[in-house]
């Protein structure tokens, strides 16, 4: 038995990755065990409505990551007092930190009593290394923690690269919890009069330049001269939209690819059921390291059977099996890119073995409860 208190910025019911990271992670401990300390950010009813559906306990505070470091420094000593009272109340043997910039700080005031832990996820870990001041806080906690938690091998290669110890290192990835619920909408082709043989090739996504559309909407223009009946259905929205429309537009692909906006659960499990290939070639943007960090949809689509295709960048490789549950692929090389689409769109026997290779992996190895299981070997 072990009462572990979790401290973030980020938490749902606020969307995003390392909110549902913390949360897949926190939701699958033992209740009577675990505490979250959060912001108090977004509609309060929400929250509440939220907090209270839940069967471990939630507290809420006023730290937020919209504001200046500086200005969240200044916050740390009341947040200090208030998990003070926590570790007293619920008699907390372990502090984990789900942000370790700034709030990780807070290691070096807790003492002795508890054992310390600290959360890192990719692109915080490139942030610190532009600033010189920040990169050298970082290090200084993360020397002072237990152990410092990460999600991929390109992540603790971050984290080592900073001076931390490979053995100081634990990577736990994002973990896939099995539906429950598969409801789905029964004509989801009709819907958009998509015919039976297309071959749909489908990417879920924020539809930003990292996730490498762009590309794939090149390779699909290539896979085209080899098999017409191929289909792009490309699901999110994002600032890169407008661009991405653009780019179809001048090359007479509408007839080839749909983007459907952000859609809901049932139509995502649509997409999912009815989808031939699960495609996402992210690369990583700039000097600013601004990157994939795992990629959890690989093991979504894993979950479906669908073979998927993914860029060789990141933490990725974490997520596909190369040649076992899909392909890792240079993000850049469109030509690379369009033989794997060709070769998994046209050969039903490839696509089949792939598929029942992913979706046997993901049960067997990917469920929160396996990573769990690492969580507790500490």
């Amino acid at each position: 038995m072990t009462n572990r208190l979790f401290v973030s910025v980020d938490f749902p019911p606020i969307k995003g990755g390392i909110q549902n990271y913390l949360y897949g992670i926190i939701s699958n401990l033992n209740p009577s065990e675990t505490v979250v300390l959060t912001s108090d950010v977004g509609d309060r009813d929400e929250n509440k409505h939220f907090d209270e559906s839940q069967k471990f306990t939630i507290y809420r505070t006023k730290i937020s990551s919209g504001i200046s470091f500086l200005k969240q420094l200044f916050k740390l000593i009341p947040l200090l007092f208030q998990i003070k009272r926590i570790i007293k109340q619920h008699n907390i043997e372990e502090v984990h930190f789900g942000n370790a910039l700034p709030i990780g700080l807070l290691v070096f005031l807790l003492g002795n009593r508890v054992r310390t832990y600290a959360y890192l996820y990719g692109l915080d870990i490139s942030h610190a290394k532009l600033s010189p001041v920040k990169s050298r806080i970082l290090k200084l906690i993360l020397k002072k923690t237990k152990k410092v938690i990460t999600i991929s091998n390109y992540t603790k290669d971050l984290i080592i690269s900073i001076g931390i110890d490979n053995k100081k290192i634990k990577i736990i990835s994002p973990g896939f919890s099995m539906p429950e619920l598969l409801d789905s909408k029964n004509n989801i082709r009709d819907e958009y009069g998509i015919s039976k043989d297309k071959k749909i090739v489908l990417t879920v996504a924020r539809l930003h330049e990292r996730k490498g559309h762009d590309k794939v909407i090149e390779a699909i223009e290539l896979a085209l001269e080899e098999n017409k009946k191929i289909f792009y259905v490309i699901c999110g929205k994002g600032p890169y939209e407008k661009t991405l429309k653009k780019q179809v537009k001048n090359k007479q692909l509408d007839r080839y690819i749909l983007f459907t906006g952000e859609v809901s659960n049932e139509e995502l499990i649509s997409w999912y059921k009815e989808a031939d290939v699960f495609i996402m070639t992210s690369r990583q943007i700039g000097e600013k390291g601004d990157v994939e960090g795992f990629g959890i949809v690989f093991l979504e689509a894993n979950y479906f059977g669908i073979p998927v295709i993914g860029g060789n960048s990141g933490g990725m490789p974490d997520a596909i099996r190369d040649g076992k549950t899909g392909f890792l692929v240079d993000p850049l090389n469109v030509n690379e890119i369009a033989d794997k689409l060709i070769s998994l769109t046209t050969s039903v026997k490839l696509r089949n073995e792939i598929g029942r290779e992913g979706h046997k992996w993901v049960i067997s190895e990917c469920s929160w409860q396996q990573r769990i299981k690492l969580l507790e070997s500490m």
